[in-house]
């Protein structure tokens, strides 16, 4: 917890917060849990769904899923 973790994969959504930052479901539509990613920037991101991606956050839990915040694109 609280370190900063890079995470590569296939997105499978995006959307976007309550403060309008973008969300990221990152992993495989068939695994048991995925990564959810909440990047550190409003701006559009010009990846789209089912294209992989790279990114670097903090890692701030994992229940189901692996929750990373702060993120950026690399």
């Amino acid at each position: 917890l609280n370190k900063a973790v890079e995470v590569s994969g296939k997105i499978l959504s995006i959307a976007k917060n309550q403060e309008g930052k973008t969300t990221l479901i990152i992993g495989s539509a068939d695994a048991f849990s995925n990564v959810s990613v909440t990047l550190n920037t409003t701006q559009p991101l010009s990846q789209k769904v089912g294209e992989t991606i790279t990114i670097k956050g903090v890692c701030t839990g994992a229940l189901s899923d692996v929750i990373i915040t702060e993120a950026v694109v690399k």
